[in-house]
């Protein structure tokens, strides 16, 4: 267990030890190029600093923080097709900040206590922009920039000069490189003609009135400004940051009304991916939003590749089924007309014989059916419109036997009917029984 008595000690120790460490490593030349660095060395490598470390204190080490980060993914539910927003939980050697990424190393010097722990934002080496998990882009006088996502090489050079800077705080080493790279920011100092060009550029872009903001900034600092040449950095840096909250508030409402649109809630993302418990949109910042526009376009991407693969999949369904169907039908063209000639062979109509003709000939005539009413019958019966008895199949003949069958019913009929009647006016009946024709006779004549 620690006591103030161990603190109190290790203090003493590690400022006569970075008392002694300035002397000998920071204002010697000679101890510069012992570790291998020349006057214009600009930053103290980490493998120098370490070693100069471990020099000193034998059992020191170094521990690195790790941070619990929660990332958004686009996720497709299977059921209904729609995508919906999990928020994973990992482990990163990084913390995943709003403003950017940035990595902690601990230092020890006895290997168990760890004390003086730093953070390091992880850097993009030419342009000194903060990096984040995902790209973003920035306006300078040369045009649009981008800051690429953070590597892995990115977060490791990051942690190693954390340490570096862990070991200055804490005993010294390296610490007049660091007093090296602070610069002082002149607020007073006039803009350069870069500034103005970059505060026009954007001005231009949102259709901002570059004379209401000058009245706004001699409103706010009491000057009379008349150009943008002529305001300092201070009241540059003002006007950057009212621009940057006017870009915000416009951005913010298109991102609003995309994600809406989709059905889901901006500000529970937010919260969800920055642990945050925003109940407004006040306190969103602009990397928020430039990170949740991403984030949208990351998942209308995946809307629109798994749209993609679902029309693909369905249209090599619809061909596989197409080409079924018409196999299908080809088959069923074939048995059917298969069929059909089959059915036709074994139907093909028996004509009558001219013995069969003759005989219903002669039979018609004993009723007094003419060939033309017998060609008549036939032709309302079966559609045709024959004018003779040549061509007569075996069912027609038989059809006509039919008819004759029911012609002599009806002679027979008419000959009781006459006889009955003359029978009833010999016993002087004035209304005699009337009769009709038989069918065959109305159908025929």
């Amino acid at each position: 267990m620690q006591t103030a008595e161990t603190s109190k000690g290790r203090t003493e120790e590690m400022q006569n030890t970075t008392n002694d460490f300035v002397k000998n490593f920071s204002a010697s030349e000679e101890k510069y190029k012992k570790y291998g660095l020349g006057d214009k060395t600009k930053y103290l490598p980490w493998a120098i600093a370490w070693t100069a470390f471990r020099e000193k204190y034998p059992n020191g080490t170094y521990r690195i923080k790790e941070f619990e980060n929660t990332r958004p993914v686009a996720v497709m539910d299977p059921s209904t097709g729609e995508m919906r927003t999990e928020f994973v939980k990992e482990k990163n050697l990084y913390r995943n900040d709003p403003l950017g990424l940035y990595c902690s190393v601990e230092v020890s010097l006895d290997g168990v206590h760890y004390e003086n722990e730093q953070i390091l934002p992880i850097m993009q080496h030419m342009s000194n922009k903060c990096m984040k998990t995902e790209p973003y882009t920035y306006i300078t006088k040369n045009g649009t920039k981008t800051v690429e996502a953070a590597s892995m090489n990115d977060i490791n050079r990051s942690i190693f000069r954390c340490l570096v800077k862990a070991i200055a705080i804490y005993t010294g080493i390296g610490l007049s490189f660091w007093v090296k790279d602070e610069q002082n920011f002149e607020l007073d100092i006039p803009v350069t003609e870069e500034m103005v060009s970059s505060m026009e550029e954007r001005i231009e872009k949102w259709k901002l009135s570059s004379r209401s903001l000058l009245t706004q900034v001699n409103n706010k600092f009491g000057k009379k400004y008349k150009k943008l040449s002529e305001i300092s950095q201070r009241e540059y840096a003002w006007m950057d940051v009212s621009i940057d909250a006017y870009e915000k508030d416009q951005r913010l409402k298109a991102l609003r009304a995309k994600m809406e649109a989709s059905g889901q809630d901006l500000l529970a993302s937010i919260n969800a991916a920055y642990h945050t418990t925003f109940t407004g949109y006040e306190d969103v910042t602009l990397d928020m939003v430039e990170y949740m526009e991403t984030y949208a376009q990351r998942c209308q991407k995946a809307v629109q590749e798994e749209k993609g693969k679902r029309v693909k999949k369905a249209a090599g369904k619809e061909t596989v089924e197409k080409e079924t169907v018409k196999k299908e039908t080809k088959a069923v063209e074939e048995t059917t007309k298969t069929e059909i000639v089959k059915k036709e062979e074994s139907s093909s109509p028996a004509f009558a014989t001219a013995e069969e003709k003759e005989k219903l000939i002669q039979r018609a005539a004993l009723l007094k059916v003419t060939p033309a009413k017998l060609c008549a019958a036939i032709n309302r019966a079966y559609q045709t419109e024959i004018q003779t008895l040549d061509a007569l199949t075996k069912e027609q003949i038989q059809y006509l036997h039919k008819c004759l069958d029911k012609q002599a019913e009806g002679l027979a009929r008419k000959e009781k009917l006459e006889k009955k009647a003359e029978e009833t006016k010999e016993e002087g009946v004035i209304d005699a029984p009337t009769f009709d024709l038989p069918d065959f006779m109305k159908a025929v004549g």
